[in-house]
């Protein structure tokens, strides 16, 4: 799947969520799993995904700013995305509480941006594209 990335770099949390509007957003603090649209403060932990069926974005969580790449369907996209399926959390489930049991059955796609360093993004329930996932 082609896709156009984009890198932002280090942003205000104000900033990151308005690049997180209109997504749907996983991360683990220690409260357990999250799954939720961004929470107005950063959370305690290092990354946090966000997804919708054309657009992803993965954040590295620095203190109070975040660290922005932004993934998004385009036929003629910068780069070539594998996708592929991924479990919620796997048999060690009870080091980190979930919040939710619907977490722990939730649908996982990776998707992987190739290259010197891959990047992984993260799409939570059903994968829209359509049997791309391998």
């Amino acid at each position: 799947m082609r896709c156009e990335l984009v890198g932002f770099g280090r942003m205000s949390w104000s900033a990151v969520l308005e690049t997180l509007d209109g997504l749907d957003c996983a991360w683990a603090d220690l409260d357990g799993w999250h799954m939720a649209p961004a929470p107005h403060a950063p959370p305690i932990t290092t990354h946090l995904w966000g997804w919708s069926d054309e657009r992803w974005a993965r954040v590295r969580v620095d203190g109070t700013d975040g660290i922005v790449g932004r993934l998004s369907r385009s036929p003629t996209g910068n780069v070539e995305v594998q996708t592929r399926r991924a479990m919620g959390w796997g048999d060690n489930r009870g080091r980190i509480p979930a919040t939710s049991q619907a977490w722990l059955d939730t649908e996982v796609t990776l998707l992987v941006v190739g290259g010197l360093t891959k990047v992984t993004f993260v799409h939570c329930g059903s994968w829209p594209g359509d049997g791309e996932a391998k």
